[in-house]
């Protein structure tokens, strides 16, 4: 009795979903898989695979690099900011500061109630003990303009002023940067000036506002 051979199943070869070129898919990485096709498509292939979010030499380190190099600037440019503040915040001639701060005259001496002057900034926030404010003009948080007398009574005046947040170090920093011949002493090494303004406005442009009158320095 003759028999028959029995008819196998073909097998056709897979197609990839998305390129269309046949492939052999055995497991492991995507990118390990044997493509078979023209050395184009098999390019197109494996460069598919590349821009899926979830491989790991996609476009996400390249932007992690990024965000790095990113970081590592800014750092920088405080490191900076923070060398020149070390260098100029305590630069001033005193009898310039004291003007500025605590409203002496600039030859120095005490405040004189009848005839009050300088006054331009304040100390961690607050106005010295010799002074009160009479009325303000514009916002503390950004340069302002003060009335004032002594604590004791007499004649008033009116100062522009660095805002309140703007530590005494800072409104030195700014000063002796814009006008070297207000230094007390002279300043060694590389000074930063425009990472340094950058730091210290937060945003505010108070450093082209600064002019200088006689012998005393003020925001305008």
């Amino acid at each position: 009795m003759s028999t028959m051979a029995a008819k196998l199943p073909i097998r056709h070869p897979a197609h990839h979903p998305e390129t269309g070129v046949l492939a052999r898919v055995p497991s492991g990485n995507p990118l390990q898989r044997r493509v078979n096709g023209s050395p184009r498509q098999q390019q197109q292939h494996l460069q598919m695979l590349r821009l899926r979010s979830d491989d790991p030499i996609g476009p996400v380190p390249a932007q992690r690099k990024k965000d790095e190099e990113q970081r590592g600037e800014k750092h920088s440019r405080v490191q900076h900011a923070k060398a020149t503040i070390a260098k100029l915040g305590g630069s001033l001639k005193p009898g310039l500061y004291g003007h500025i701060f605590d409203a002496r005259p600039v030859g120095g001496g005490d405040l004189d109630p009848a005839a009050p002057s300088g006054l331009h900034a304040y100390t961690h926030g607050a106005l010295p003990g010799t002074v009160v404010a009479v009325g303000r003009q514009g916002s503390a948080g950004g340069i302002h303009s003060l009335r004032w007398r002594a604590a004791g009574g007499g004649a008033t005046k009116d100062s522009t002023m660095f805002p309140t947040w703007m530590p005494a170090v800072h409104v030195c920093t700014l000063i002796a940067l814009k006008y070297p011949a207000a230094r007390g002493s002279d300043v060694e090494g590389p000074l930063y000036a425009e990472d340094t303004k950058t730091y210290i406005q937060h945003g505010q442009d108070i450093y082209s506002r600064i002019t200088k009158s006689g012998d005393t320095v003020y925001p305008q």
